[in-house]
């Protein structure tokens, strides 16, 4: 007991003593015109408005609080000589904290980030104001948000240039991520684009990509309402956009185990080609999945090199089959 008090008392001793230091001793850290950062806050003209969720795009944050409320770290680096040429490896270098230097350059910055994170969220007019209030060598700085009206999309067009993407894509509405009334947020958008490029691509349309999809917003000075058109088209010559709107089929399924052939340049050489080698051995039916039936439009597994697993297993774990469109989810589950 007598030593649990001991100890309990040394430890108070410690912070009460780092707690004094780091009041009066942080200056001596400091180059001239330096300034420590003592405090952050993000507030709101708004008190319906959570402005505390943007504190995470501040850049520059002051010194750590024990419990939200002592400087603990920051007390135990300034019982440390300043002297660093002698004192290299003084321990309360090692276990403290030192000083967060004010850096005006990193509050413009975050003050942008937040202005720009409020604009991709529907805040087209938000404003972020800036505080900085010094006293003596120390900083405090105050971020505040006047976001303004949040602009909600109330119409939503669709342009699809092509019939068979336009038919995917009215086939699949009920799982797109636009409506009316949601907040114009970039991160959504961006969210959709993706949805829609993998629905493509699942459906057997390799050749699109990001670039496909694009979003306009038109805005009026007398409304918060957003008008948002959503156009797929490929951007290009003619020839490229018909091999874009190629849906492409899966024709071989070559299984290359322990062989030279599992490099992505020889693989790209046999692209299209007659592999040299004798295959280890070829499935001419889709024995797991469909009995007896032979693959549509004649196409095959093939297995190369030694054999390392049941070629059953493998063909279980290969999620696509030859003859089927192409899908890039099952290319990835099988990757995994």
């Amino acid at each position: 007991r007598y030593n649990f008090i001991s100890f309990f008392m040394s430890v108070a001793v410690i912070l009460a003593t780092a707690l004094i230091f780091s009041g009066c001793s942080s200056k001596k850290f400091l180059s001239k015109d330096e300034r420590i950062l003592s405090s952050v806050s993000v507030k709101s003209d708004d008190k319906h408005f959570n402005a505390k969720n943007y504190l995470r795009y501040v850049r520059q944050k002051p010194n750590s609080r024990w419990f939200g409320v002592l400087k603990v770290p920051l007390g135990v680096y300034c019982l440390a000589s300043k002297d660093t040429v002698r004192h290299k490896k003084n321990i309360f270098r090692k276990i403290g904290e030192a000083p967060v230097v004010y850096d005006s350059l990193l509050t413009k910055v975050s003050a942008d980030n937040i202005r720009s994170v409020l604009y991709n969220t529907g805040y087209l007019h938000a404003r972020v104001d800036v505080n900085e209030i010094h006293n003596r060598h120390k900083t405090k700085v105050e971020y505040l948000i006047i976001p303004g009206d949040l602009y909600t999309v109330d119409k939503i067009v669709w342009n699809v240039e092509n019939e068979g993407v336009r038919n995917i894509i009215k086939k699949d509405s009920a799982s797109s991520l636009l409506h009316a009334g949601m907040a114009c947020d970039v991160g959504i958008l961006s969210s959709e684009r993706n949805r829609i490029i993998r629905l493509l691509q699942d459906n057997g349309y390799y050749g699109i990509n990001r670039d496909f999809v694009t979003f306009s917003a038109d805005t009026s000075a007398f409304s918060k309402n957003v008008a948002l058109s959503v156009r797929i088209a490929h951007v290009g010559n003619e020839e490229d956009s018909i091999k874009a709107y190629k849906k492409y089929n899966i024709e071989n399924v070559n299984v290359y185990c322990n062989t030279e052939e599992n490099d992505d340049s020889n693989a790209s050489e046999n692209d299209g080609q007659e592999i040299s080698k004798e295959p280890l051995k070829v499935y001419d039916y889709d024995i797991l999945l469909k009995g007896n039936k032979p693959f549509p439009d004649g196409g095959k597994f093939r297995f190369y090199g030694s054999r390392i697993l049941r070629h059953k297993t493998l063909m279980r774990n290969i999620d696509f089959r030859p003859g089927t469109l192409f899908n890039q989810t099952k290319v990835e589950n099988t990757y995994r």
